[in-house]
C-alpha cells in the first residue's frame, strides 16, 4: 500500500525544478494512462504494477532514472 501511494504521488506531481526528471515522471504517466485505458499495457497481478509490456517499459525508464543520477553531481553548497 505504501509503495502505490508513493508511485501515485511520484507519478501524479510534476517536478518543476527538475527538466530532465520531469520527463522521465511524464513518462511514467503516460505509462500509467495507457494501463488505465486497457491497451498494450495493463496493470499486473498483485505483485508486479503492470504486465510484461508495462514492465519492460518501467525497466527501459529505470534505466533512463540510473543514467540521470550517474551523470547528475551531487553537492550541496552553503
Amino acid at each position: 500500500e505504501q509503495d502505490q501511494d508513493a508511485w501515485t504521488l511520484f507519478v501524479g506531481l510534476p517536478i518543476i525544478h527538475d527538466p530532465e526528471l520531469e520527463g522521465i515522471r511524464q513518462s511514467c504517466y503516460e505509462l500509467e494512462l495507457d494501463a488505465e485505458s486497457g491497451g498494450a499495457v495493463s496493470f499486473g497481478s498483485a505483485r508486479y504494477r503492470y504486465n510484461d509490456q508495462g514492465m519492460d517499459r518501467l525497466k527501459f525508464l529505470r534505466g533512463e532514472l540510473e543514467q540521470l543520477i550517474l551523470k547528475t553531481p551531487v553537492f550541496k553548497s552553503f
